[in-house]
């Protein structure tokens, strides 16, 4: 467990004052004896929620509330931060039980296997299924950093948690999303 805390902790350019709280973010259900991940789904998308409309807001002053929902929802997708997860490679750092492993692998294999065959950039992977497991990792690692940090948002926002998310959604990538792409016709 502490080579894979102190790698997502470079990941991440955070210095955790509770360790114990990363070790639990990293930990699925299927590991047993320990908590898991799910425990922070209850914080973890008040922190992504907050940080990302802030960013959004502060960087796209010009567009109107359509288009900041637009690219608020599809960078809070679960597809896009799987595939956060995937650019990052935090998924080897996941505890899991061994017994689990195999199906929890295949899944997260096929879907980096897709996105690797599409290419990095962030319109090409919304219609690739992504393993729930993917997304909750982010998840959970951002509510941690805002649990870890006494629920200070100005944290959860600064530049390197939010270095985490990137490449964002922008303007020029939510017009090729094919649902915006309907939308317009």
């Amino acid at each position: 467990m502490e080579k894979s805390v102190a790698k997502v902790k470079e990941i991440l350019k955070y210095k955790f004052k509770k360790k114990s709280l990363l070790e639990k973010a990293l930990t699925h259900a299927s590991y047993i004896g320990s908590p898991w991940y799910e425990c922070f789904e209850f914080v973890d998308d008040v922190a992504l929620n907050i940080a990302i409309t802030k960013y959004l807001f502060l960087n796209n002053t010009d567009t109107g509330l359509g288009l900041l929902t637009d690219l608020h929802s599809m960078n809070l997708c679960s597809t896009r931060l799987a595939y956060v997860t995937i650019r990052h490679g935090l998924y080897r750092f996941l505890y899991r039980r061994p017994s689990n492993t195999f199906m929890l692998n295949e899944n997260v294999s096929k879907f980096a296997t897709k996105i690797e065959s599409k290419g990095s950039e962030c319109s090409h992977y919304y219609h690739v299924k992504a393993s729930k497991v993917l997304a909750d990792i982010v998840e959970s690692i951002t509510a941690i950093v805002y649990i870890d940090c006494d629920f200070n948002l100005g944290i959860v926002k600064s530049k390197d948690v939010m270095n985490l998310l990137k490449p964002l959604v922008d303007m020029e990538t939510l017009d090729k999303h094919p649902v915006t792409m309907l939308r317009a016709l």
